[in-house]
């Protein structure tokens, strides 16, 4: 990300305009295969364990975030006809590009691990989905005037229809993908059927995120699903994806990172200063909600001291958040400019800040472990 905040705003090489609609493009390209490649990774045993957890953490966590910045930002004037629940309800939500692949470099207990997964994934997608309902009812006068009843009840049918879009993908690839091996090149097929999924899932207005993550977990616990809840029915040879697919597909997601978070430097506009202030504080507000709802939340889901640090260390905001900001822009809403750099600055302030409280809360825990270590040994050669 700093590679291209040097290339972009500080050197002047590249710009966002240089690449059209494929920035955008690439950011989606990102967030689907990293959202899939992350659901392979998810044990369904675990997911039905920690699903009322990470759901619990998830609502709490992005209405905190939300309220607290709405009243922020309502302090600060009028948004035009946006209001500060626009930006509130973009910025409310982790990101799942960035949370996901540093899950997996983080010592945290497997509980925990599958628990924010779930609350990135789900976060983002109450995100978009929130943002999205806003965005209609400020543009469309018929919405406008329909109460909140209808705005929850189409959220709800959302998410419902993509988890039953992901897992029907998921088990009609896993009947498919032994006839599909066999074809040249199939390693790729996977990843396009991936985005036909979600172009589908975006085509019929319901959560494309959700329903990649859910054929990701289906894919990734087929076999478990089947022998769970099907076994005295004849659901033809389901297969699941080798080790060496699976690698494959990290492989895809480690250059698509890199194309990412330099697209996001990139896109950084330094010459707002106001816009850049408001931004940092919102990334402490953002942190101060994170650090209240952990806090609150680490009895009722048993974390340990060294996952609730790590739990509150995970605040970033992503390019989506950015994309959605830039929606209004395009739609020519009063406003619009305003909240577009508040979001980018919030987004890559967030990335800092969560990187180095990530690796600040890492080495705190191995001193600790290692300080643990010594009690123990110097207790044993007292006894």
């Amino acid at each position: 990300m700093l590679i291209g905040v040097l290339l972009g705003p500080l050197l002047g090489f590249i710009r966002p305009d240089h690449f059209g609609e494929l920035g955008k493009i690439l950011a989606k390209i990102t967030l689907v295969v990293i959202l899939f490649e992350g659901g392979l990774e998810i044990r369904l045993d675990f997911l039905k364990r920690y699903l009322g957890s990470a759901l619990f953490l998830t609502i709490s966590s992005y209405l905190v975030c939300f309220f607290i910045l709405w009243f922020f930002l309502s302090s600060l004037g009028s948004f035009g006809s946006l209001g500060a629940i626009f930006p509130a309800a973009i910025l409310a939500g982790p990101a799942p590009s960035v949370v996901i692949p540093m899950l997996k470099h983080m010592k945290l207990q497997d509980s925990t691990r599958t628990i924010l997964s779930i609350e990135a994934t789900l976060g983002e997608a109450l995100c978009i989905l929130v943002s999205l309902a806003i965005l209609q009812r400020v543009t469309n006068l018929e919405l406008a005037q329909m109460g909140l009843g209808y705005f929850f009840f189409k959220l709800g049918v959302s998410f419902v229809l993509a988890i039953f879009l992901g897992f029907f993908a998921g088990y009609i690839w896993s009947l498919l993908l032994t006839r599909v091996r066999k074809l040249h090149n199939s390693l790729f097929t996977t990843p396009a059927f991936v985005f036909i999924v979600f172009g589908l899932a975006e085509i019929l207005t319901i959560s494309g995120p959700i329903a990649v993550l859910v054929f990701g977990i289906t894919m990734g616990n087929i076999r478990y699903v089947t022998n769970r809840f099907f076994k005295n029915l004849e659901v033809g040879n389901v297969v699941s994806h080798t080790k060496a697919e699976k690698n494959f597909f990290s492989e895809i997601v480690f250059i698509l990172k890199i194309f990412f978070f330099i697209y996001l430097g990139i896109s950084i506009d330094f010459s707002q200063i106001n816009a850049f202030i408001v931004g940092g504080i919102v990334v402490v507000l953002i942190l101060v909600a994170r650090w209240s709802t952990a806090v609150s939340l680490r009895p009722i889901l048993k974390w340990s001291l060294s996952d609730a640090r790590q739990v509150m260390s995970m605040f970033p905001r992503g390019l989506a958040a950015a994309i959605l900001a830039s929606v209004p822009m395009i739609q020519g809403i009063e406003g619009s400019e305003e909240v577009a750099s508040i979001v980018n600055y919030t987004v890559f302030l967030s990335i800092i800040l969560t990187s180095v409280m990530i690796f600040w809360t890492s080495r705190h825990g191995q001193m600790m472990e290692s300080a643990g270590d010594e009690d123990t040994v110097t207790e044993a050669s007292k006894k």
